[in-house]
């Protein structure tokens, strides 16, 4: 019966202390609404439902290049695949695909959880490289642009 309990509470206890949940292409829906709404008129207004405060902090969103950057401009103009993975209230989202020009770009985001929220915390962008990305990958192994 001790044995009986102690998994129901364990059960419990893991169950209560897991992060938010996500759904299995959450990360790539929020980045995808994002593109969708997100533009030069209303940037001041849109990006504190996206970024933390953490990334909104370290730019001037008055700056043409800062703007552009939080736009995601010239980012990827063709998208290959995607991959996503969350853990512990921290999610990874990675882009493969092509810039303007053809050329490869891998494009990875890192999301925090945040209240009821997932919010991008770091961004990381590769260009040129020949081989894409096969997993989610964390913007801090691959140094982020933060």
């Amino acid at each position: 019966m001790n044995k009986y309990l102690t998994l129901i509470f364990t059960l419990f206890l893991a169950v209560a202390c897991s992060s938010v949940p996500t759904t299995e292409h959450q990360l790539y829906d929020l980045y995808s609404e994002y593109l969708s709404k997100a533009n030069a008129d209303n940037l001041f207004e849109i990006v504190p439902s996206y970024f933390s405060v953490s990334l909104l902090n370290k730019g001037d969103l008055k700056d043409p290049h800062q703007k552009s950057f939080f736009l995601f401009e010239n980012s990827i103009a063709n998208e290959i695949n995607h991959y996503e993975t969350v853990r512990n209230g921290v999610g990874w989202l990675t882009i493969n695909g092509t810039d303007q020009a053809n050329h490869a770009v891998v494009f990875s985001l890192e999301y925090i959880s945040s209240g009821e929220a997932w919010l991008i915390n770091e961004i990381h962008v590769i260009y040129g490289e020949d081989i894409p990305m096969t997993q989610a990958t964390c913007p801090n192994e691959c140094g982020a642009l933060n």
